[in-house]
Order: C-alpha cells, then structure tokens, then sequence
C-alpha cells in the first residue's frame, strides 16, 4: 500500500476518532452541567485533590475545558495539534484521577453530579469513565505515531 492511500486511510479513521472524543467530551460535559445545580452541600465542600477549589469549581472548570476541546476537535483544522490536545486532556485526567486515589478518595467520582447516582451505578460509571480514558488516550498515541510513520516516510501497515 503506498504512502498517499495509507494517509488516506489512516486520515479517515483518526477523524472518526477525533469525532466520537468530541461527541464524548460534549457528553459528559453536559452531563456536569445538568447535574451542577442539583446538589450544593457536596459541591460546596473543597476539591479532594486540588483543595484551594470547591468541587463545584473543578466542576465548572473540567466542564468549560471539555466544551472548548469538544468544539475545537470539531471546528479546527490542525489535525495534529487535536492529537495532541486530546492526549495533554486524558493526561490530565489521568493525573486527577491518580490524586484522588493517593488521597485515598475512595468513592465514586462526584464529577458528574447527581446523574451518576441517579443511574444507580457509581462502580459502573467509574469504569465507563476509566474506559474513556484509554480509548481517548490509546487513540491519540496511536494516531500521533501514525503522523509521525507517514511524515517520516515509513511504508508500513500499522496505521490503517
């Protein structure tokens, strides 16, 4: 297969991937706003790993974060640079989600508010959310090494 139709191809899977973290992003973030006004005993209390902030705080933050890159792995153009944000974004995840565990956080993720417990499956939605974190991750590795194969010239099948 030649460079040109591997591109191609490789092209086409990573806007489907591109997409479906948009649509994931604006999901859950819509879902933290829904759930924001409905409890304000918990949200009042400080962040359990960034505890200068209330939880209703890191709410707000995580949902603004998650509207900008939503819109802008719709919007933008430099597809690379979406890779990459996606990537720096589930970093980030990752790193909260490793403080609340070394600050022995042990109960479900507040951050999607009253939805989760509405669904009555906080244990389930701490996997769904953990499987989130390495599709969006797995895949923007995976399509930043095959940018980087394609532009360096490497004539293999990996990437699509």
């Amino acid at each position: 297969m030649n460079n040109e139709k591997q591109s191609r191809m490789g092209g086409w899977m990573a806007k489907g991937f591109l997409l479906s973290v948009a649509v994931l992003l604006l999901s859950t973030a819509t879902l933290k706003l829904l759930g924001l006004p409905t409890e304000t005993r918990e949200w009042l209390k400080p962040d359990p790993v960034v505890s200068f902030l209330k939880s209703r705080d890191m709410v707000v933050l995580a949902v603004l974060v998650e509207f900008m890159v939503g819109l802008y792995l719709i919007l933008g153009r430099n597809h690379r640079l979406k890779l990459a944000v996606v990537l720096m974004l589930t970093l980030a995840f990752a790193w909260y989600r490793l403080g609340l565990y070394i600050f022995g956080h042990t109960t479900a993720c507040r951050c999607l508010g009253t939805i989760a417990k509405s669904l009555a499956a906080e244990t389930n939605m701490n996997y769904i959310l953990y499987g989130m974190l390495f599709y969006m991750g797995g895949g923007s590795l995976w399509g930043l090494l095959c940018e980087r194969r394609l532009l360096g010239g490497s004539n293999t099948n990996a990437c699509g």
